[in-house]
């Protein structure tokens, strides 16, 4: 990784049935506060891989798992944190997963669905939402509770109204 960059989230994603990659969300030196850019890379098979995401051209209703990782990224870097998570990125998997199982998706694939798949993230949580709120377990409320801190997320994100 340049020694220019800041780390700011990490993730793996499947490459294969039984092999995964660690995946790093860094600020070059080239992103503002204006123009946020999160750069997430890997190496597969010894072939270094690097995205370039505009944090502010995310649009949460219509977004791939690299731009979400990269958005909730940046959002945990300027202090915008889930309370009880392990980190905004988690707390949206964990959520996703939930309504979403990766069960379901080929392994091989995974690398393919994160880089690709777009996903509408705001309706996502929206629905988990609705149904995680009337459960009257402890953990169902945290996780309402998540749902709440990422739609907040969403709120100042590219289409929607500041």
């Amino acid at each position: 990784m340049d020694k220019d960059r800041k780390p700011i989230g990490l993730t793996s994603v499947s490459v294969t049935k039984d092999v995964s990659v660690i995946c790093v969300a860094s600020l070059p030196k080239e992103s503002t506060s204006t123009d946020p850019i999160v750069q997430v890379d890997w190496n597969e098979e010894g072939e270094h891989k690097t995205y370039n995401v505009h944090v502010n051209k995310v649009d949460p209703e219509s977004a791939t798992d690299l731009e979400m990782f990269a958005f909730l990224s940046y959002q945990g870097h300027i202090g915008n944190k889930i309370p009880g998570a392990i980190n905004n990125w988690s707390a949206y998997k964990s959520l996703k997963e939930s309504e979403m199982p990766y069960a379901s998706i080929a392994a091989a694939t995974g690398q393919l669905v994160f880089v690709e798949s777009k996903v509408n993230a705001k309706r996502l949580v929206n629905t988990v939402y609705g149904w995680m709120s009337r459960i009257a377990n402890q953990d169902a409320k945290m996780q309402a509770h998540w749902c709440e801190c990422l739609l907040d997320m969403f709120k100042d994100a590219k289409g929607n109204k500041r």
